[in-house]
């Protein structure tokens, strides 16, 4: 897209094209000349699926974002560690992953809606948004408490702390425990 005969190339791609999919900061496809507005011009069945860090509008939307920094803005370091001591990030890069499979989704569906409508759609996810659903546990913990904030818990979960739920030590290894009852 550097050059008008990059841009010349996708353009032509774009014209039997089902989907495009991009994950650039908001903005960059517009400035690049192939944003959403042209390409849908172009070919008026393609589905435009974008990712991006916290969308296309919005007081954050201008802000970088990687894994991390969705982790930490969007809550999920918050709940994840050891009370006594600092947040740290969940394992996997879950943002990223939840990011493109909501993704995937937004796609299949708007595939779904085309095929019975004949209309094309437009469609985002932020990565901030896709986290949000796997704080749901956390989320309804604060909201019971009247906005107190649930303290981090380790391997236990928050909402059964009087049932076994951990992970512990045994002569060969470890193993991970849950009784609700």
């Amino acid at each position: 897209l550097k050059t008008e005969d990059g841009k010349a190339a996708l353009i032509d791609l774009i014209r039997t094209a089902d989907v495009i999919v991009e994950n650039f900061a908001p903005g960059v496809m517009d400035r690049l000349g192939v944003g959403w507005e042209l390409l849908h011009a172009v070919n008026p069945k393609l589905i435009y699926a974008s990712s991006s860090g916290y969308g296309r509008d919005g007081p954050y939307a201008a802000f970088p974002a990687m894994d991390l920094t969705i982790q930490a803005m969007g809550g999920v370091m918050h709940t994840t560690g050891f009370a006594d001591r600092p947040p740290v990030k969940a394992g996997p890069a879950m943002a990223d992953f939840f990011a493109g499979i909501h993704l995937y989704g937004a796609i299949a569906t708007a595939l779904y809606h085309r095929e019975h409508t004949g209309v094309a759609r437009r469609v985002e996810v932020s990565m901030q948004d896709a986290v949000y659903a796997s704080l749901s546990s956390s989320l309804g913990m604060y909201w019971s408490t009247k906005g107190e904030s649930p303290a981090r818990t380790g391997n236990r979960h928050g909402g059964l702390a009087e049932s076994p739920y951990n992970v512990y030590p045994t002569s060969d290894g470890f193993i991970a425990i849950i009784c609700v009852g």
